[in-house]
């Protein structure tokens, strides 16, 4: 969330969320709104039952869905930690339906062919900036040294 620079009352989309613990970070310690976007029932309701008992539960939503068919038009963050193929079937929709200045944050898998607009190299993880720019890490690395 820092890396992205989520600001109070932006909208946090977590795909895959799991329990709920992203979140339940954006709202809790950022002031955002977040959806959590979670296909198995069972993580759907811990996560349901994070957000209420960390008191947060008035500015997150849980969806039990398939990530692939949620609408993120009104999105600021997206912040994922996926597979490397659901990384990439993720793409498209994150492109055609993203604005321009909303932010991806992809943990341990970059999307090949974007350059980050930020990296966490100790923790993995990847900042992009829509649209994104056509690149790669390396093209990221050589830029910040220069």
């Amino acid at each position: 969330m820092e890396l992205a620079d989520v600001q109070p009352g932006e909208m946090v989309y977590d795909l895959g969320s799991g329990d709920g613990r992203a979140m339940v970070v954006a709202a809790r310690e950022f002031g955002a709104r977040a959806v959590g976007v979670e296909i198995e029932p069972v993580h759907c309701a811990v996560a349901w039952l994070r957000a209420l008992f960390s008191g947060v539960i008035a500015r997150v939503s849980i969806r039990c869905a398939d990530l692939r068919q949620v609408d993120l038009a009104d999105a600021d963050v997206v912040f994922l930690y996926l597979a490397p193929v659901l990384v990439d079937q993720i793409r498209p929709q994150l492109q055609s339906t993203l604005r321009p200045g909303a932010r991806v944050v992809s943990l341990s898998f970059p999307f090949e062919g974007w350059q980050p607009a930020g990296i966490d190299i100790g923790h993995l993880i990847f900042l992009y900036r829509m649209p994104p720019q056509r690149g790669s890490i390396e093209t990221y690395m050589r830029s910040t040294l220069t």
